[in-house]
């Protein structure tokens, strides 16, 4: 699966894309060098915003009712569009989060401890780690 986002701020457009591949989520922005990649296994239970696995919850679900602007047309598959871009090199964010070993609840870490692991990632990658670990 590929999504394309186009947005605009400060009057200046930026071109993000996503693509879900083997396993794999890439990301990167048109004109830069480096992107991001993460693990995803899309048959496992993802983290809900309060850091819990399971269902959504009523109020992350996307509301339907709500008008949004999609322009959509007829394409021809061009498979060139589900390969990775030559010239971005990327960062494997899952590889720079340490595995968390199973633990008793009794031993569990607290919400500080957990968030301690993002501590010492650059900038961007923090601040992506805080948010993945729910410590916002």
């Amino acid at each position: 699966m590929r999504g394309d986002y186009t947005s605009t701020r400060d009057g200046k457009t930026s071109t993000m894309h996503t693509l879900f591949m083997d396993n794999f989520v890439y990301m990167w922005t048109d004109g830069e060098k480096k992107g991001f990649k993460m693990e995803f296994d899309p048959n496992s239970p993802q983290p809900t915003s309060e850091g819990t696995v399971g269902q959504v919850s009523p109020q992350e679900q996307v509301d339907l009712d709500k008008k949004v602007d999609i322009d959509c047309s007829r394409w021809s598959v061009d498979q060139s569009l589900f390969k990775l871009p030559d010239g971005v090199e990327f960062t494997d964010f899952s590889a720079m989060i340490p595995a968390t070993p199973q633990v008793q609840v009794e031993d569990a870490p607290s919400q500080t401890d957990k968030c301690s692991v993002c501590s010492s990632l650059p900038s961007d990658s923090k601040t992506q780690c805080l948010e993945a670990l729910g410590c916002n």
